[in-house]
Order: C-alpha cells, then structure tokens, then sequence
C-alpha cells in the first residue's frame, strides 16, 4: 500500500491534437505543458513513496481526491465542470505506469473525487493505491 498527496493543482489528461511541420504530421497534447509540470511536481513524492517497494504487479484498487481551486464567483457545493473527472484520473494512470504499477490495466476498483479545495484540504492530489488479493 502506498499513500501520497501531490500538492499541485490537479491537471487534465489533454486530447491530443495533430499538427503538420515541416510537411510531416506530428501528434502533441493540447495541454503537454501542464501535464509535464504536474509530472515532475509529482515524482518526487511518488519516488518517496515508493522507497524500498517493488512495482506493483497484481490487481490494484485507486482511491484519489482531486483538490481544485474554487473560483472566487463560484457559490456551488461542488466543482461539476470542466474539466472532466476521467481526465484528471487519465493523466494520474499515466504518471503512475511504470512508477507504481506495471500497467494502468491492473486497475481493479476506483475511488476518485473532484473537490473544492478548502481550509481543511489544499489543492492537490491525495492518493491511496492498494494491492488487491485475488
């Protein structure tokens, strides 16, 4: 088992968009900016936890609460916009490959959460990953 917050405001898994340089087409993300900014805020807390532990190679159950701002305008209990929850749970999937699983496919139960940050929670990602005996 493995537990973490990752103080960085939660970013979305962009779609991708197709760009022709130089006569070839290339494929970019729309965000690929913020995504690497969250992946290198995040490694460093995920190397923490992960000291001493091997990858995880078996069914693994994810739970996750993403901390995002509140608007100063916004009086709604909940965040129920954009951006999608999936899409921030997407680009957690990949910044775990390969760190914390093996593969984002042995994802067997998913707890996620989109949350406005508050006093008792700052913005950020809090993350539990447990292996699940099968």
């Amino acid at each position: 088992m493995i537990s973490l917050t990752i103080p960085a405001v939660p970013v979305p898994k962009g779609s991708t968009k197709m760009r022709r340089v130089r006569g070839k087409v290339i494929v970019v993300p729309d965000n690929g900016e913020a995504q690497a900014n969250f992946r290198n805020t995040a490694m460093p807390y995920i190397n923490q936890a992960m000291a001493g532990k091997e990858l995880m190679t078996g069914p693994v159950a994810l739970m996750a609460r993403f901390y995002v701002p509140r608007p100063v305008s916004v009086d709604r209990s909940l965040p129920c916009v954009k951006p999608d929850l999936d899409k921030y749970t997407r680009l957690l999937f990949d910044v775990f490959t390969d760190r914390v699983w093996v593969d984002d496919g042995q994802v067997v139960d998913l707890d996620v959460k989109k949350i406005y940050a508050s006093s008792e929670h700052t913005v950020g990602v809090v993350v539990t990953v447990v292996e699940v005996k099968s």
